[in-house]
């Protein structure tokens, strides 16, 4: 038998998710990382914002390491200012990571 509990001795609250298929967007941590994130390969589109005291070339040689650690070869990489692009080839397929830099704070997105 279950004795209900006054009213005022509890409290409810309430979470709503939304779960979808495609990209995933990653909320920029309120303390530096000490090295960028790594890419989740399984998504389609994948995106992250980050602080961290590196170069844009330092971040790039970093991302240009995870697509080659998944076995893609950088086939051209383009650089407007603090904003870098580069296209990836890996059996047939392509993917691309952008990169652009304000300041510490880093926005990359992943798309294969």
């Amino acid at each position: 038998m279950v004795n209900p509990l006054p009213q005022n001795t509890w409290i409810t609250d309430t979470a709503l998710y939304n779960v979808a298929r495609g990209s995933a967007q990653t909320p920029a941590p309120s303390n530096p990382v000490s090295t960028a994130p790594r890419p989740n390969f399984n998504l389609a589109v994948w995106r992250a914002n980050f602080n961290l005291n590196a170069t844009l070339d330092n971040v790039h040689a970093q991302y240009v390491r995870y697509m080659g650690n998944q076995g893609y070869s950088l086939t051209s990489t383009s650089r407007n200012g603090e904003r870098m692009y580069s296209t990836f080839k890996r059996n047939g397929q392509s993917a691309s990571v952008l990169i652009e830099k304000n300041g510490i704070y880093f926005s990359v997105k992943v798309a294969q």
